[in-house]
């Protein structure tokens, strides 16, 4: 794609749906990853383009969020850059999927293992996309805020070892520092346009 540039748009009709079709029906999660992180890699090239298979790129971040989050939210971010007034339809449903990804705590109140990684990309992405939240915001930051007494107050297991419930602890304060600058960049009123590159750069080292 990078090497045809915008030449590539003329075969969209025949790339992206086969595209598609194979994330849906593979086994191979290698596989399955390395074709969404293309499909990010092609919205950037072809930009507005992109605007008719928007919906459907849209259902697989969804599909394979938990699977892929990083891929999930760097298309989530593309697709808000590049067909920006295609993409506002699907802003509540990617709200609900961000504010899914703050409940880190299963039934035993313990965070999952992967939760304060999974945060991070979250944060990141939730930072990026401020220009196309809009009202939203009114939901994220209070449930940030949420988030943000729930770390500080974590209590580990009595069941760990003293060495495990001093890392995770250490964790669970270095997540609440993220999640606070985070706020505090949400609420900050300075100018943002969702056409800023400088704003939508990609955090996962996917060719964007």
């Amino acid at each position: 794609f990078n090497s045809l540039g915008l030449r590539c748009v003329q075969f969209l009709e025949h790339i992206v749906p086969h595209m598609l079709m194979v994330v849906r029906s593979c086994n191979q999660q290698s596989l399955r990853e390395s074709l969404l992180q293309q499909l990010a890699s092609l919205s950037s090239i072809v930009g507005p383009h992109l605007r008719p298979y928007v919906p459907a790129i849209f259902d697989l971040t969804t599909t394979f969020w938990n699977q892929h989050l990083p891929a999930s939210l760097l298309l989530i971010e593309k697709m808000a850059q590049k067909c920006y007034d295609d993409f506002r339809g699907f802003v509540p449903t990617a709200v609900s999927y961000l504010l899914y990804s703050l409940e880190g705590r299963g039934e035993s109140g313990v965070f999952s293992p992967d939760f304060h990684s999974r945060l991070t990309l979250v944060l990141a992405s939730m930072r990026r996309l401020k220009p196309v939240l809009g009202d939203y915001l009114q939901l994220l930051v209070p449930a940030l805020v949420k988030l943000t007494d729930t770390l500080v107050t974590f209590d580990t297991t009595k069941t760990l070892d003293k060495k495990t419930q001093i890392e995770r602890k250490e964790q669970a304060g270095k997540s609440a520092e993220d999640v606070v600058k985070t706020v505090g960049f949400l609420l900050w009123s300075g100018e943002a346009t969702i056409r800023d590159n400088s704003m939508m750069v990609g955090a996962y080292g996917v060719v964007g």
